[in-house]
């Protein structure tokens, strides 16, 4: 699924960055998709030791489901008939951050019910301020405010990939039982 979402966004720049119609904060948005399908995969490694049940089964696997939801609602299947990526955002808007709050919320119950993690591990701080990110994508349709989110989700990631993604796959999970 990791990898369907990936090609799905990545079906997508070559339109998104063409000169004609080319918004950056679609742009933002797109790379963003990609980068959170990297932390997905880069993520999983810490459901090596997991005792697997069904709920824990579904549960790890509504992770890159919501992903290539999302992607595929933020590239649309054919991106050559798009002529203007501002436009099409925010006529997506709706549904595509009603699915990053679906995809932010699954890796939130997954990593807390499936792993154990605690609900105010660090790097689940992080998911927080990223469901609060979409939650704000939903409620505004003011382009200003998707300006800040361009900015806000990119920095965030910086420094969440910095300050946790540092050293081998499993360096963000210490601690945990």
């Amino acid at each position: 699924m990791l990898s369907f979402a990936v090609l799905r966004a990545l079906s997508g720049v070559p339109h998104a960055v063409r000169s004609q119609g080319r918004y950056w904060v679609y742009i933002s948005w797109l790379f963003m998709a990609l980068s959170s399908c990297i932390a997905a995969f880069l993520t999983f490694w810490a459901y090596r030791e997991v005792e697997w049940t069904s709920f824990g089964i579904v549960g790890a696997l509504a992770v890159p489901a919501s992903l290539y939801a999302f992607n595929s609602v933020l590239v649309p299947p054919d991106p050559s008939t798009v002529r203007s990526w501002r436009d099409y955002l925010f006529d997506m808007r709706v549904p595509l951050f009603a699915i990053g709050l679906v995809f932010m919320s699954s890796v939130i119950i997954s990593n807390i019910f499936v792993r154990g993690a605690s609900p105010l591990q660090n790097v689940l701080l992080f998911n927080y301020g990223w469901l609060a990110m979409y939650a704000i994508g939903l409620a505004s349709a003011k382009p200003s405010v998707h300006v800040v989110l361009a900015i806000a989700f990119p920095c965030l990631l910086g420094v969440a990939s910095v300050l946790l993604l540092e050293g081998p796959p499993d360096s963000i999970f210490r601690g945990l039982p």
